[in-house]
């Protein structure tokens, strides 16, 4: 049940107040990304993911809009991508907290469809609040905080 309930959680201060979500993120993709060779995959889109490198050399970043279809490494409509230990992820941004949320799609299964139900409204959507954004919000606050407390 452990794997079904979870994710990453970056950031989490006021915003301006010490931890920076977007840099934590980054440096988690970055490390994935020179952990898994990512460059071997893809040099153009990993440049400079390589393995002993600072890891802001590194410029991928999976938030950037996908080209087309093919784009896996980038967010798709619904904040979705595939890392480069080619497993599924989806993010959400949660700004009231200064959070971004990272979720493994086939790990944490039940956090993903918290995070996919959250982007489709607000994302694919383009929900303002005012169609129930706010009220998907809150399963995902409310897993994470339980999920962080208890483990």
């Amino acid at each position: 049940m452990r794997d079904w309930v979870g994710g990453k959680v970056f950031g989490g201060q006021a915003p301006g107040l010490g931890v920076d979500g977007n840099e934590q993120f980054l440096d988690w993709a970055h490390q994935l990304a020179q952990t898994n060779n990512a460059i071997a995959l893809d040099p153009v889109i990993f440049a400079d993911c390589i393995s002993g490198q600072p890891l802001d050399s590194c410029q991928w970043d999976p938030r950037v809009p996908q080209v087309d279809g093919n784009d896996q490494y980038h967010a798709d409509n619904y904040n979705e991508f595939r890392g480069p230990d080619q497993r599924r992820y989806a993010f959400a941004t949660l700004t009231d907290r200064n959070q971004i949320v990272v979720v493994d799609r086939d790990r944490n299964t039940a956090s993903y469809v918290t995070v996919r139900n959250y982007n489709q409204l607000v994302i694919a959507s383009q929900d303002d609040g005012s169609s129930g954004a706010f009220q998907l919000e809150l399963p995902i606050k409310y897993t994470l905080d339980f999920f962080d407390q208890y483990n």
